[in-house]
């Protein structure tokens, strides 16, 4: 019964030892996907919070993408010598 015992938790050591690096991998690559998440959702909080204060630019307007988040482009635009920001959903 003893060298069941023994046998038990030297295997059960051993297990944890082989599988605990692939759980620290594992661990990190789940951080970076929900750091990843977390700055999309900080992207759309900030276009739609934009969105709100400034307008789409006109059509005739030369415009630089700034960034996209899904659909939604956030751009660099002048009008009348004067360079502003708009959300071109």
């Amino acid at each position: 019964m003893k060298t069941y015992l023994i046998g038990a938790v030297v295997g059960a050591l051993m297990t944890c030892a082989i599988i605990y690096p692939f759980a620290m991998v594992e661990l990190a690559r789940k951080e970076q996907v929900a750091r990843d998440n977390g700055f999309l959702d900080g992207i759309q909080h900030t276009v739609k919070a934009l969105s709100k204060r400034f307008n789409e630019p006109p059509q005739d307007a030369d415009v630089e993408v700034m960034y996209s988040i899904k659909t939604t482009d956030v751009v660099a635009f002048t009008v009348d010598g004067i360079d502003t920001i708009g959300i071109v959903p």
